[in-house]
């Protein structure tokens, strides 16, 4: 019920983009841990920072819907003892996610519509789901200005790769949009819950 009002807001413009200096490599990996605690070892999360990103400006809880949802997807969609590695890297003003999976992989002729809600591939009858999932991260995206594309091949897994603007606030636009300066967001995760 929860996907279907997060979606149903979206799609009528109720979300609020909030945008706010965010430390990537620590949110990403926390993320990453509390998946990986909430799993335990049936799959293995991996995490590739490729680069440190600085604090680009994102809306922690859309960001949040994304990758959860990308990470939840690629372990649902995967053999017990699969890997799913996680990557970010910055590149140019762009910020790129990437998640992959070993797993059922995607027919060709769903994954034009995979982004559209309540539709799933014609190859996952057995496995529970609503079909909301990628649609709700599709609206994610395109509200940061962002594009999202998916490499499938049956049994050999998936990756979707989410590129986003990576936008950052220097240090007076910083104290202006938040009333805190600089070294007040060196000392940790302000931007997580």
């Amino acid at each position: 019920m929860g996907n279907v009002m997060f979606l149903n807001k979206a799609e009528f413009e109720q979300l609020e983009f909030q945008p706010t200096p965010l430390d990537l490599g620590v949110f990403v990996r926390d993320l990453v841990d509390d998946m990986q605690h909430n799993y335990g070892e049936q799959h293995r999360l991996i995490l590739k920072i490729d680069q440190q990103c600085g604090r680009p400006l994102f809306d922690s809880k859309l960001l949040l819907q994304i990758l959860t949802h990308l990470i939840d997807n690629a372990i649902k969609y995967s053999p017990n003892g699969g890997k799913v590695l996680i990557k970010f890297a910055c590149q140019n003003n762009q910020v790129i996610f990437e998640v992959s999976d070993d797993g059922i992989g995607i027919p060709r002729k769903d994954q034009h519509n995979l982004f559209n809600a309540f539709h799933r591939g014609s190859n996952v009858e057995n496995i529970s789901g609503s079909g909301l999932g990628l649609a709700i991260v599709k609206k994610c995206v395109d509200i940061h200005g962002g594009t999202i594309s998916l490499n499938s091949d049956i049994s050999l897994g998936t990756t979707f790769t989410v590129m986003l603007p990576r936008r950052v606030l220097d240090a007076d636009q910083l104290l202006k949009v938040t009333g805190k300066s600089i070294p007040d967001y060196q000392s940790g995760s302000h931007f997580l819950h």
